[in-house]
């Protein structure tokens, strides 16, 4: 085994494994782990190895310059070294005690700020609820706005068609009473020309009446003054006879002329007043049913216009929580 010159076990630190490599390479040795260790009396294999490592990454000049330092100066060295070594761990000691102060205050930190993003989190989550609601609720009156609009439309397109229905009717209602003047004077005009023909026919029947009354009471003379004569005259009994059936016979043409006036008075009085009343009862009823229309048209108007007020409304509150929900 090839040991040092120096005949006593050497720190493994970077100059002596550095060293101990070179000699051995000198000796035609290989540089490894266990030849170095060999050589340096002990110490670490990883340490050694690690210096090695280095050695073999470092340049020819390095290690020269390192080799080529007396012994006694390495020795200061080392102890200067092993100074700085114990100040560095110390140092090294002190910052990690200041890091892991400072890791516990920032894990103090970050558990705080965990919290308030935990309670941050839900409050986005509690405020993305109420947006979400919020968006809902505004969607909603948007679909609300747009049905209301189409019925407003709607609404406005009904009225519109019955504001020509009605003019048409209001025409109508004009023309009818146009014709209503005009049947009502064409039987104003009938009744006064079947009054004048009635008072034809009431003197032509007074006059028929009067005379038959002559005629009667001429026949009641003359059956007076037959029952006179024929008490004196027997003889004149069958002429009266005669003349008797003759009077009946009158009288029974006579009533039933009156029968038949009668009749035909009452026909063309019947048919008068369906000619005259027919057409303006016809007449006046529709208009009537028209006036009807006119005032159930008004009230439905009247309700559109109502119903349209209150679609104009709540199109503006729609307008006013839209506006307060884009504007928080």
């Amino acid at each position: 085994m090839t040991t040092n010159p120096f005949g006593q076990q050497l720190r493994a630190n970077r100059d002596n494994v550095w060293k101990a490599a070179q000699a051995l390479v000198e000796q035609g040795s290989q540089p490894s782990v266990n030849n170095v260790r060999s050589w340096l009396g002990g110490g670490s294999n990883s340490s050694i190895s690690r210096y090695l490592q280095e050695w073999h990454a470092s340049s020819q000049e390095e290690r020269s310059v390192r080799l080529a330092t007396p012994l006694h100066l390495q020795q200061s060295l080392d102890a200067l070294f092993q100074q700085m070594e114990g100040e560095k761990k110390a140092a090294i000691d002190s910052a990690e005690q200041a890091v892991l102060d400072k890791v516990a205050q920032l894990q103090a930190e970050r558990d705080q700020a965990l919290n308030e993003l935990a309670e941050a989190k839900e409050t986005l989550a509690a405020l993305g609820n109420q947006l979400a609601e919020g968006q809902r609720q505004l969607q909603q009156a948007k679909d609300e706005q747009s049905q209301q609009q189409k019925l407003l439309t709607e609404s406005q397109r009904q009225v519109a068609l019955l504001r020509q229905q009605a003019s048409q009717w209001q025409r109508e209602a004009e023309d009818n009473r146009a014709q209503v003047s005009h049947l009502f004077h064409q039987q104003q005009h009938f009744q006064e020309r079947w009054q004048a023909e009635q008072s034809k026919r009431q003197e032509a029947f007074e006059e028929a009446r009067w005379q038959w009354l002559q005629q009667e009471r001429q026949l009641q003379e003359q059956v007076q003054s037959l029952g006179e004569e024929n008490r004196n005259l027997s003889g004149m009994v069958s002429g009266f006879q005669e003349a008797k059936v003759r009077l009946e016979s009158q009288r029974a043409e006579l009533s039933r002329q009156q029968g038949r006036i009668a009749l035909l008075e009452g026909e063309l009085a019947s048919s008068n007043q369906r000619l005259a009343e027919q057409p303006k009862v016809d007449l006046v009823a529709q208009f009537e049913k028209q006036q009807s229309m006119l005032v159930e048209l008004s009230q439905e108007l009247g309700f559109l216009t109502e119903q349209v007020k209150k679609r104009q409304q709540l199109k503006s509150e729609l307008e006013a929580i839209k506006s307060s929900l884009g504007n928080p």
